[in-house]
């Protein structure tokens, strides 16, 4: 299902809900596409997120990679890493101290600051903080919707901000990859 989703995406930015530091939900968003994984609902590991965390020619990113991609899903008592496999995740703070030549960004988690640095319009969430839904419920409304992906939405929005500054040198395939060599300096 995801590769219809993201057929052609090579930036997904990702964000997760929690309950007592248990992933409930996963959010990716490429483009102009959305997609929510309640993780609290499945019996087994989903195998598509093996899968998709694997794919070398995506770009993964967020704020906290480190955090998401060793989050845990509870499934029937069994706690289970989200994804041992991502090797293409990439923290934004550490992207925009790179990209725009500023150490001070590396340690930054906040997407308010990381998206004044970058120059990204920060789209506020409309729903209040003191309305948190339960990520583990079955069913959300519009606005909980609105409020699961707004982080990924905006990780996605600096993330495609910074890339766009890369100037790509060449392009290299090595073992059906693509190595890019990027011009950091301009």
């Amino acid at each position: 299902m995801y590769k219809f989703i993201f057929r052609e995406k090579r930036l997904v930015a990702l964000d997760v809900k929690t309950l007592n530091d248990v992933a409930r939900l996963l959010t990716l968003y490429a483009g102009t596409e959305f997609l929510i994984i309640q993780l609290h609902s499945f019996d087994s590991y989903p195998l598509l997120l093996g899968d998709l965390f694997s794919q070398a020619t995506v770009c993964f990113v967020g704020v906290r990679m480190s955090d998401i991609l060793s989050y845990s899903i509870n499934i029937k008592g069994k706690i289970i890493k989200i994804s041992a496999e991502c090797n293409t995740g990439v923290e934004l703070g550490y992207l925009a101290a790179r990209v725009l030549k500023n150490p001070d960004l590396i340690q930054e988690h906040g997407l308010k600051k990381l998206a004044q640095a970058v120059g990204v319009t920060l789209k506020q969430s409309t729903f209040s903080a003191t309305k948190t839904p339960a990520w583990s419920a079955r069913v959300f409304s519009a606005e909980q919707i609105k409020l699961a992906i707004h982080d990924a939405y905006m990780a996605y929005l600096i993330g495609s901000k910074l890339l766009e500054k890369i100037e790509v040198l060449n392009c290299v395939i090595e073992n059906g990859i693509c190595v890019l060599f990027l011009n950091l300096e301009s």
